[in-house]
């Protein structure tokens, strides 16, 4: 199978690259990614010459360039987004362009060339929060309640997708993940920067009043997560994906 995977330089998606090459290496990727800020290709410098890789370097908002390859490609995994919170508070307008429009500009060229498979790497965080004494969990029945531009946009595109099953029989899954950590991860994301933190001396940041709870996921988990999905979910379905494989539904 030949798979376009977008943002595939990022965090998670330079994880998936050589998790899927090392256990499909019949496959054959193409990493379209506009390499921003989050974009590191040193992140797959141990692959570059895999003969089964390739690199594109685009703008999933770029019609033509999106066009022009996917039509090469039979799926779709699909990384590509604006994901920081806070830069998110601070620049919502690019939140929206990429995450909603990035991802129906996609659609159109998977219903356009017929892709077999296109999936949707969303988050949790489309779902809001739950209070610190409840046992509620996350689960693929829960209403969406974003509570930030990011969270907005990510719902937002987890609808438009949803949309293109039910009105153009594009065959879609969704995944909504928890918060991933694991190699690649860029210095601004949490986890790294209490690690780098630590290692030059300085405090860690405690955020509020030091009570909120987060579920945390491995990069890894997640990517074998999507694997099982990817290949053996019905289309049109999504999956809640957590690192409390005890509680969560995954």
């Amino acid at each position: 199978m030949k798979i376009l995977v977008t943002g595939g330089a990022g965090f998670i998606g330079s994880n998936f690259i050589h998790y899927w090459l090392e256990n499909h290496p019949e496959d054959e990727i193409i990493n379209f990614d506009l390499l921003t800020y989050a974009g590191h290709l040193e992140s797959l410098q141990s692959i570059k010459d895999n003969p089964h890789y390739s690199f594109v370097q685009g703008d999933i908002t770029d019609a033509k360039a999106v066009d022009e390859v996917v039509s090469k490609v039979e799926a779709i995994i699909h990384f590509a987004a604006e994901s920081h919170v806070d830069r998110s508070i601070l620049d919502p307008l690019i939140f929206t362009k990429t995450n909603i429009m990035g991802t129906q500009v996609l659609l159109e060229a998977a219903k356009k060339y017929g892709i077999k498979k296109f999936h949707h790497v969303s988050t949790d965080e489309v779902f809001g929060a739950l209070p610190l004494d409840s046992d509620t969990k996350f689960n693929e029945t829960t209403p969406y309640n974003p509570h930030s531009p990011y969270a907005a946009s990510k719902a937002s595109s987890d609808h438009i997708v949803r949309a293109y099953f039910d009105t153009f029989n594009v065959p879609i899954t969704i995944t909504n993940c928890s918060n991933n950590f694991g190699p690649y991860q860029d210095p601004e994301k949490f986890m790294p920067r209490l690690i780098t933190n630590l290692l030059i001396g300085q405090k860690v940041k405690i955020y509020g009043d030091g009570k909120y709870v987060r579920d945390w996921l491995h990069v890894i988990d997640h990517c074998r997560a999507i694997d099982l999905v990817f290949l053996k979910a019905a289309p049109g379905s999504t999956y809640c994906v957590g690192g409390m494989t005890k509680d969560v539904n995954t």
